[in-house]
C-alpha cells in the first residue's frame, strides 16, 4: 500500500495535469465572474430603461387623449366654421406624434422584455456553470493536496452536482465534439455560455443606445408638438376674437348707416307728399274759370291772362313732376340700400354669432388639459362633450336704432369719459373697466 502510495507520488505528470486543470478553472471562475457582474450591470441598465419606457407609455396616453377631445369639440363648430385652420393642423399633428410616440414605446418596451429574458437566462446558465465549475475547482485542489502521509485529511468532502455540460440540462445546450474528452467538453460548454452572454450584451447594449436615442428624439418631437399647439391654441384664439371684434364694429357701423338711411328715406316720403300737394293744388289752380279775374277787364285780356297762367302753372307742374320722379327714384334707391344693409346685417350678426360659438369651442380646448382628462373633470366626459352644442341665434327683439344725432351725442360722451390726460381719450382702457369677464363685450 506504501509502495502504491509513493509511486503515485513520485509520479509528477499526474500533479502537472491537475496544476493545469486547476488554473483553467480558476481562469473559468475569474470569467464567469465578471462576465456575471457584466451581465448583471447590463440588465440593471435594461430593467431601468423599460421602466422609462413602460413610464412614457403611460405618460402619453393623457395628452394623446386631450388631443383626441380637442378635435372631437372643434367638430362641433358651425358648418362655416369648419375649416382646416393651423390650429387643426396642429392638432392632428400632435395626435399624430404621440400616436407614433407611444406606438414606439411599446415596440421597444416589448424589444427590451425580450432582451431582459435573454440576459436573465444567461445569467442563470452562467451560475450554473460556475456552481460547477466550483465544484471541480475544488475537486482538484483537494487532489492536488492529497498525499499518502497525510491520507484522507486533506480530502474535501463535497455534495453531488450535477455534470459540467450534461446534454438536456440548459436551455441552450453547447455543441459536443464526440472525440473530445470529458474536460474539453466541459471548458467548451462554459466558453460557448461566456459567448452566447457577450453576444446577450452586445443586443443589449444596442438597445440601450437605440432606445436610449429614440426616448430623447420622441420626447423632444411631443415636446414641440405640444408647445406648437399651446401657440397655435392661443393665437387662433385671439384671432377669432378679434374677428369678432371687428364684425361688431361692422354690426354697429351697419345700425348707424340703416338709420341714417332710414331718416333719408322718410325725408325723402315727407319731400314726395308734399310734392304731392302742390301738384294737386297747381292741378286746380289750371282748372280755374275766367270768373275769377276781373270782370271790369275786357274777355280778350282775361283770355290772355288766363292762358298766362296755365302756362305758369304747367311750367311748375312739369317742374313738380320732374322733382317727384327723382325723389321716387331716390326713395327707390334708399328702398334698396336699407334692404340690402338689413340683409348685411342679419348676415354679420349670423358670422358674430358663428365666431362666437366657435371662440367657445376653442376656449373650452384651452381648458382641457392633462390634469383634466386624468382626474376625470366635466371637460373630459363624453356626456359633457355631447352638451356642448352652437349658440343659436338670439330671438331677442332688437331695439330700433338711434338717430344720428343722438349717436353723435353719445359719441362725444364717450370720448370725454374715456379723456385720461396728457394721452387723451383711451377707449380701451374706459371699456376694460366695465369688460368684467373679458369677453371683449358688454352686456345690455
Amino acid at each position: 500500500e506504501w509502495s502504491s502510495a509513493g509511486t503515485v507520488q513520485s509520479n509528477a505528470g499526474w500533479k502537472d495535469i491537475l496544476g493545469e486543470r486547476f488554473t483553467t478553472s480558476e481562469s473559468l471562475i475569474k470569467a464567469l465572474i465578471n462576465r456575471i457582474e457584466s451581465n448583471e450591470s447590463c440588465l440593471q441598465q435594461v430593467c431601468r430603461l423599460n421602466f422609462q419606457l413602460d413610464k412614457e407609455l403611460e405618460a402619453k396616453r393623457a395628452p394623446l387623449s386631450v388631443a383626441e377631445h380637442r378635435i372631437e369639440l372643434r367638430a362641433r363648430r358651425p358648418g362655416q366654421e369648419l375649416i382646416k385652420d393651423h390650429f387643426q393642423d396642429a392638432l392632428q399633428h400632435e395626435r399624430a406624434i404621440l400616436s407614433k410616440a407611444r406606438e414606439r414605446f411599446a415596440e421597444l418596451l416589448q424589444a427590451g422584455k425580450a432582451i431582459r429574458e435573454a440576459l436573465e437566462s444567461a445569467k442563470e446558465e452562467m451560475a450554473r456553470e460556475l456552481q460547477i465549475r466550483r465544484h471541480a475547482a475544488r475537486l482538484e485542489r483537494s487532489a492536488l493536496l492529497y498525499d499518502a502521509y497525510h491520507g484522507n485529511d486533506r480530502v474535501c468532502a463535497l455534495p453531488r452536482v450535477q455534470k459540467a455540460g450534461a446534454p438536456g440540462e440548459s436551455p441552450t445546450s453547447s455543441p459536443r465534439n464526440e472525440h473530445a474528452s470529458p474536460t474539453q467538453q466541459s471548458q467548451r460548454a462554459v466558453r460557448w455560455t461566456l459567448d452566447q452572454s457577450r453576444v446577450a450584451e452586445d443586443r443589449a447594449r444596442s438597445f440601450i443606445n437605440e432606445a436610449t436615442d429614440s426616448l430623447a428624439q420622441l420626447k423632444r418631437d411631443t415636446e414641440a408638438a405640444t408647445i406648437a399647439t399651446h401657440n397655435s391654441m392661443q393665437k387662433r384664439i385671439k384671432e377669432t376674437q378679434d374677428l369678432r371684434r371687428l364684425l361688431d364694429k361692422g354690426i354697429s357701423d351697419n345700425a348707424t348707416m340703416i338709420a341714417r338711411t332710414e331718416h333719408s328715406l322718410a325725408k325723402l316720403r315727407n319731400e314726395m307728399q308734399r310734392q304731392e300737394m302742390v301738384l294737386e293744388h297747381l292741378d286746380k289752380q289750371a282748372k280755374e274759370p275766367l270768373s275769377k279775374f276781373d270782370m271790369r277787364l275786357p274777355e280778350q285780356f282775361r283770355e290772355e291772362m288766363r292762358r298766362e297762367a296755365e302756362g305758369r302753372i304747367d311750367e311748375q307742374v312739369q317742374a313738380t313732376r320732374k322733382n317727384l320722379q327723382i325723389l321716387q327714384e331716390r326713395s327707390q334707391d334708399a328702398a334698396g340700400l336699407l334692404q340690402t344693409l338689413n340683409t348685411s346685417r342679419r348676415q354679420l350678426l349670423s358670422d358674430s354669432e358663428h365666431k362666437s360659438a366657435a371662440r367657445t369651442i376653442d376656449v373650452t380646448c384651452s381648458k382641457l388639459t392633462v390634469t383634466n382628462v386624468e382626474e376625470g373633470s366635466e371637460y373630459g366626459t363624453p356626456k359633457a362633450l355631447a352638451a356642448i352644442q352652437v349658440q343659436k341665434p338670439n330671438k331677442k327683439r332688437q331695439p330700433p336704432p338711434l338717430d344720428p344725432e343722438i349717436l353723435e351725442m353719445v359719441r362725444q360722451r364717450i370720448r370725454a369719459a374715456a379723456y385720461t390726460g396728457h394721452a387723451g381719450p383711451e377707449l380701451d382702457v374706459l371699456f376694460t373697466r366695465f369688460d368684467k369677464d373679458g369677453s371683449g363685450q358688454l352686456d345690455e
